[in-house]
C-alpha cells in the first residue's frame, strides 16, 4: 500500500529547472572568450523542464554532477524546483529519485533527492 501511494505521489510531481541553454547567436565561441548566459537570454517558454521520476535506490546510476538548489516549492500537487549548474555545451538531465517507503513521522515524509547527469559537459558557463 505504501508503495502504491508513493507511486501515485511521485507520478504527480514535476521538476522544473532553469538551466544553461546553448544560444548560438549570443555565445562567443573562441577559446579565450568569456561565455555568459542568464535567465534573461532565454524566453520564458524555454526554461521549464519536466524531469523523470525514479522510485527506489538509484545509487549513482543517474549521475552525480554538481548543481545548486535555488528553491523548492509545492504548489497544489506539483513540486517546483529551481537549480543552477555549470555547463551549456551538452544536454543536462535531472532525475527525481524517490524512496520506496515513507518515514514514520508526523507529518509523513518521503525522502527524495535530485540526480544530475551533465553528460560530460566540460563547458564552464554559469548563469
Amino acid at each position: 500500500m505504501k508503495l502504491k501511494i508513493a507511486v501515485i505521489y511521485a507520478l504527480s510531481l514535476s521538476i522544473f529547472i532553469i538551466g544553461c541553454q546553448q544560444l548560438n547567436n549570443q555565445m562567443k565561441t573562441g577559446p579565450d572568450d568569456t561565455v555568459s548566459i542568464s535567465v534573461d537570454d532565454v524566453s520564458s517558454d524555454e526554461i521549464f523542464y519536466t524531469g523523470a521520476v525514479f522510485i527506489g535506490d538509484a545509487k549513482d546510476q543517474f549521475g552525480t554532477d554538481a548543481y545548486t538548489l535555488n528553491s523548492a516549492t509545492i504548489t497544489e500537487d506539483t513540486l517546483n524546483i529551481s537549480v543552477s549548474y555549470s555547463g551549456g555545451c551538452e544536454k543536462h538531465v535531472f532525475t527525481l529519485v524517490v524512496s520506496e517507503g515513507f518515514l514514520e513521522s508526523f507529518p509523513v515524509q518521503l525522502p527524495v533527492s535530485i540526480a544530475h547527469d551533465a553528460n560530460n559537459d566540460t563547458c564552464e558557463a554559469y548563469p
